[in-house]
């Protein structure tokens, strides 16, 4: 039943938005960090090899009807909504503009992510289980991001690219915060950090919904110049 019921799961994911098919990658990743764990692991999945066929199945037979309406619609199986518009950074991704840029970096517009980068290096018993999977579906989600011809997702607070993601930061946050108990001095330097990221990050939420901070192509100069203003 379990297994039955994450493919139903799985294929809703997978419908809802393509791409998010990525973050299936957690299932058979989870609790795996070296070689010997994944080895362990597809030898488990070749023993369930039974319920992983009827996992596939059900997710096919999930599926199908979209697909099919595609086939129908279009002539194709598989359709880009998009046009001809597509990966036109694939080559030369905007990494770096995704992430830390001041138009719509991830890091830049939510500071706060970057404890959650330092609890992935500091991982816990437990959130060390999610580790690999995270990195890899992160990562391979800001590839994608980067490399998509409007890499700044049209207008929003912050990226919204990474919104389907982000509750993998969760995991690695709350290990820093974890990490950091008991060192006085150290928990004080983080609570204090934590506070500032997220109230600059309200406050600028804020200024958005206001009008004062650009729906998108924010320069350096802009953004000096409207920091923190409230009209």
């Amino acid at each position: 039943k379990v297994s039955l019921s994450l493919a139903v799961v799985a294929s809703l994911v997978v419908l809802l938005r393509h791409p998010n098919a990525l973050f299936l990658v957690a299932v058979p990743l989870y609790d795996v960090a070296s070689v010997s764990d994944l080895t362990e692991r597809l030898r488990r999945l070749w023993q369930r090899r039974a319920k992983v066929a009827g996992v596939v199945l059900v997710s096919v037979a999930c599926v199908a009807p979209q697909v099919l309406l595609y086939r129908h619609a279009t002539g194709s199986w598989l359709v880009n909504s998009y046009g001809k518009l597509g990966f036109t950074y694939r080559w030369s991704p905007k990494l770096a503009d995704v992430l830390v840029g001041v138009s719509k970096g991830l890091f830049f517009w939510s500071p706060i992510l970057l404890l959650a980068v330092a609890g992935m290096l500091r991982a816990d018993a437990w959130s060390r289980r999610w580790r690999l999977a995270a990195v890899l579906i992160l990562g391979a989600q800001t590839y994608m991001v980067a490399s998509w011809y409007d890499w700044q997702f049209g207008g929003s607070f912050g990226h919204r690219g990474f919104t389907d993601g982000i509750a993998l930061f969760a995991p690695f946050l709350a290990s820093f915060f974890a990490w950091s108990c008991g060192r006085r001095w150290l928990e004080v330097l983080v609570s204090v950090t934590a506070t500032l990221a997220v109230a600059l990050s309200v406050a600028q939420m804020w200024q958005y919904w206001a009008g004062i901070v650009p729906m998108s192509n924010t320069t350096w100069e802009q953004y000096k110049a409207l920091f923190l203003r409230v009209r």
